[in-house]
């Protein structure tokens, strides 16, 4: 159930008990109110359409996942789309608490995928903006609700693993190969990797999978001419969702 309402049009949730150590915890954010005075452009390749994440504890870490989207597909851009997660001030302002971000590249889709530094219940507010980093300028920004913590335990024991395909051209996009090892049925499951200033990654994104092995092509751009390393996420959605990380080694070709 959505509560207050602050004076920023963030919408602040009543979060539940905090959950067993050994349990996953999802806090799910929708964001659909904009404040007045944005957007502050007319071009829709810099105004948000939509956007939705899930900050989610595993393990002792607090990771944030998103998926923002454009009005309209850019062109060529050096905007950046920041999901702020933050608390809320005397004056009903959402003060950030932590900052992650992604490029805008050619999709009018963006994907973040980012460590946050503190615990879940510690962010009772949220924000997506899109911003011209040479003026810092916020082009467009959408506050958020969250829905509350759904505790998740046991989790599946889902293994994704580097599939071998590591040698990459630079600055044109190719792909890596991923192997996932499902052990029971998915109804959804979603590989994201890990923006770096050397490296870009777009999610790949299968459903209705039995259990078995896969092996996915994961989109990757690398943008300079030395080694990097890439770590792959992979997210399970089904009677028990699961979670796995890999580390892959990308060197140019």
């Amino acid at each position: 159930m959505h509560t207050a309402v602050v004076a920023s049009g963030v919408v602040a949730a009543g979060l539940l008990a905090a959950p067993p150590a050994s349990a996953d915890a999802y806090v799910r954010w929708t964001y659909d109110s904009r404040p007045a005075g944005m957007p502050a452009t007319a071009d829709p390749a810099r105004t948000l359409d939509s956007a939705r994440a899930t900050v989610r504890k595993h393990s002792g870490e607090a990771r944030v996942e998103a998926t923002v989207r454009l009005a309209a597909t850019p062109q060529a851009s050096d905007d950046e789309v920041h999901l702020v997660l933050g608390s809320v001030d005397d004056t009903g302002a959402c003060v950030p608490d932590a900052d992650v971000s992604a490029p805008v590249d050619d999709s009018a889709t963006v994907d973040i995928d980012a460590a946050v530094p503190s615990l879940i219940q510690d962010h009772p507010c949220s924000y997506v903006t899109v911003v011209d980093p040479a003026s810092s300028t916020a082009l467009d920004r959408l506050d958020g609700w969250n829905d509350g913590v759904v505790i998740v335990d046991p989790a599946l024991p889902l293994t994704v693993r580097s599939g071998g395909h590591h040698r990459l051209p630079v600055d044109r996009w190719s792909y890596v190969v991923v192997g996932v090892e499902l052990p029971e049925h998915a109804s959804r499951l979603r590989l994201t990797g890990e923006h770096t200033p050397g490296l870009r990654a777009r999610p790949v994104v299968a459903r209705d999978l039995d259990a078995g092995h896969y092996r996915f092509r994961l989109p990757v751009q690398l943008g300079v001419h030395r080694r990097q390393w890439l770590t792959v996420h992979g997210h399970a959605v089904g009677p028990r969702p699961g979670h796995s990380t890999v580390r892959i080694r990308v060197v140019p070709r």
